[in-house]
């Protein structure tokens, strides 16, 4: 796996170079969705929302309109000899989330240690916190799917892999924590590991209708998630 590429870091978005436009197979548009920097992101946000609830209301007119969509009708592919039937149904509900900006269904979805962590982190360093990295999330989406009319139509999930690219002893959890302790600090990964029973990374590929087209909006990406007594949450 070639991190720098394939990784989704959700929650680093607004800060590093990740984006949804920039990961998964379709290497055309990584160089001009990768060409904004974090800090023309930050500046960008710092003009429009010193008031994330006001601003919510405003970017409200931009969603999809709901009442010509069914809201998260599909149902998640996964073999359930290799995922658990919840860690697909969070992976739904997150991207469902972000889908129709909910901000509370999100932020159920979210690692409760990782959601205080960052948020402080983005509210410290660049004056917004998480609802305003969820409007950005919902408005990279809309930008893969290529239109504002999107519904989200399937979602398969599956444990990621390594690739040839990787050396035979890497843990693809091990390397996205890796980028959160650079970011951080090493005292944020010790904490999400005692946090946690398990650390894990999925691979996932999403389908929507596009303006009335069936097409593959995002595929073979990545989900940094952790687990804590059977339940899944998003970690990035």
């Amino acid at each position: 796996m070639n991190t720098w590429k394939k990784i989704i870091a959700i929650g680093l978005v607004s800060v590093l170079a990740f984006s949804f436009c920039g990961c998964g197979t379709d290497k055309g548009s990584d160089s001009s969705s990768n060409s904004e920097s974090s800090e023309d992101i930050a500046d960008d946000k710092n003009e429009n929302s010193s008031d994330e609830s006001s601003e919510s209301s405003e970017n409200s007119g931009n969603s999809v309109d709901e009442s010509s969509v069914v809201y998260g009708e599909y149902e998640v592919e996964y073999d359930e000899k290799e995922l658990d039937e919840s860690c697909a149904n969070v992976i739904k509900d997150y991207f469902t989330a972000i889908e129709y900006q909910d901000y509370d269904a999100y932020k159920a979805t979210l690692f409760p240690f990782y959601y205080e962590t960052y948020n402080s982190y983005l509210k410290d360093n660049y004056n917004y916190g998480m609802e305003t990295s969820m409007e950005q999330l919902h408005q990279m989406l809309l930008d893969r799917a290529g239109t504002e009319n999107i519904v989200i139509s399937g979602i398969s999930v599956k444990p990621a892999q390594i690739t040839e690219e990787d050396s035979e002893d890497t843990d693809l959890a091990e390397t996205y924590l890796a980028q959160y302790s650079t970011l951080l600090g090493e005292s944020f990964t010790k904490e999400a590991k005692a946090n946690a029973d398990n650390i894990l990374v999925v691979s996932f590929t999403m389908t929507g209708t596009c303006d009335g087209e069936e097409k593959t909006i995002m595929e073979n990406m990545e989900l940094l998630m952790a687990e804590k007594d059977g339940v899944y949450t998003i970690l990035g």
